[in-house]
């Protein structure tokens, strides 16, 4: 009997929009589901490269305090990376309902690139990458440059944290469709079979953000919020027929209503599903 793969649903939505708190609500009301943080393996129960994620963390952490958007856009990179191996992990270990993840690396990665290629061009302070060893404690930088390596060498690359930075924003040049099916061979996995689109206003998402403890992230400010979400908004508008956009206005619903909405898509995209296997 041919084995059955979870469908993978994605949230996504600019910094703000509630994304971790309903991905919380979910995992507590459905225990058969995974939950995945797209960047954070150590946040996930379980998962493996728990300390490469949080070495990474660290360093993207150390980034923003730099202001080194360079340095940031590269450790992003690398931390979606991890996706695709964790996902493949659990859905083979633990033979889950489906899969829930903040974010999603393909599309994440296809709607940021833009605007940290603006950042990095209007301001020459953008254009230098600190040396790791000076950045991270001997241990992580190992880990950290470990795992560069070893993505160049699937790529067939062999990349300096500089030169991952020039490869990805030179993919900003071409079509959003070849961007596409790039970025999901460069991170191992392909799109997910449902998108949930947590919109939310700009005003909104930035008091939320104000109101956050530690540092704000080099992207957080208003405007490129929202060149993000207006990049959200294109990115989803063109995705091939078989990746399901489910679009939810989060403005003024509870978390419990969010979570609400989310599980009457992912209930009507498996009866959807299952209705078509019985049809064959």
């Amino acid at each position: 009997m041919p084995r059955l793969e979870p469908p993978v649903v994605a949230l996504v939505g600019i910094d703000g929009s509630g994304k971790s708190t309903v991905l919380s609500l979910i995992g507590d009301r459905v225990p058969t589901c995974v939950t995945l943080s797209s960047m954070r393996n150590h946040d996930v129960a379980d998962a493996p490269l728990r300390d490469l994620s949080e070495a990474l963390d660290r360093l993207r952490t150390k980034a923003h305090s730099l202001n080194s958007s360079r340095l940031v856009l590269a450790t992003m990179f690398l931390q979606m990376c991890m996706f695709g191996p964790t996902e493949r992990f659990f859905s083979g270990a633990t033979s889950p309902a489906f899969v829930l993840a903040d974010r999603h690396p393909v599309v994440d990665a296809a709607v940021h690139l833009p605007t940290f290629k603006k950042i990095i061009d209007s301001d020459e302070a953008h254009n230098s990458t600190p040396d790791l060893r000076t950045v991270l404690g001997p241990k992580d930088a190992k880990l950290v440059v470990r795992w560069l390596e070893a993505q160049g060498r699937r790529l067939g690359e062999a990349w300096s944290i500089d030169d991952l930075c020039e490869y990805l924003l030179s993919l900003t040049s071409i079509p959003d469709s070849v961007l596409l099916e790039n970025l999901a061979v460069m991170l191992q996995t392909p799109l997910p079979q449902l998108i949930i689109w947590l919109d939310i206003d700009i005003d909104v998402a930035t008091d939320r953000l104000a109101g956050r403890s530690g540092l704000r992230e080099i992207h957080e400010s208003r405007n490129h919020l929202t060149r993000i979400r207006a990049r959200y908004q294109y990115v989803l508008n063109t995705l091939p027929p078989e990746v399901q956009v489910f679009p939810i206005a989060v403005d003024e619903r509870s978390p419990d209503q969010v979570a609400d909405s989310i599980m009457t898509a992912v209930t009507e995209r498996q009866s959807h599903v299952l209705a078509g296997v019985s049809a064959e």
